[in-house]
């Protein structure tokens, strides 16, 4: 995948780490659609930032993309990415410490100021159960 998406990605991740919401907030478009692992549906960026970011950033540590598992294309000023990602929880009475895994998906434009995403499915790992 071509670097800059990868440094969108890493950017990303990075916001997520330090708790920074400015920072992430930079990388979306106001209008984006967001299906998330806690919030089921956040249309806009104000929604994603209440009903997910700010639920899942402050019980999470270590957040990261597995760059090996970047799959995607960019057409023009397109870019679609799915890849894994990890973390750890940092809170809750049986989660403390507990490895978090799960898949991501992306859909990035470009503009003026950069790539910005206009939609994320981030979900966790199935279980395998049914």
């Amino acid at each position: 995948m071509e670097s800059e998406i990868e440094e969108w990605l890493r950017a990303f991740a990075k916001a997520v780490r330090e708790r920074d919401y400015a920072s992430g907030r930079s990388l979306f478009a106001p209008d984006v659609l967001a299906f998330g692992t806690v919030a089921e549906r956040a249309e806009g960026i104000d929604a994603l930032v209440a009903r997910q970011w700010r639920v899942v950033w402050e019980t999470t540590r270590g957040f990261e993309f597995d760059y090996g598992s970047l799959r995607g294309e960019r057409h023009g000023d397109r870019a679609w990415i799915a890849a894994a990602w990890s973390s750890m929880a940092a809170t809750g009475a049986h989660a403390e410490g507990r490895r978090r895994t799960g898949r991501a998906t992306l859909v990035l434009a470009r503009d003026d100021r950069g790539w910005r995403a206009l939609h994320t499915h981030f979900s966790l790992t199935p279980t395998g159960a049914v």
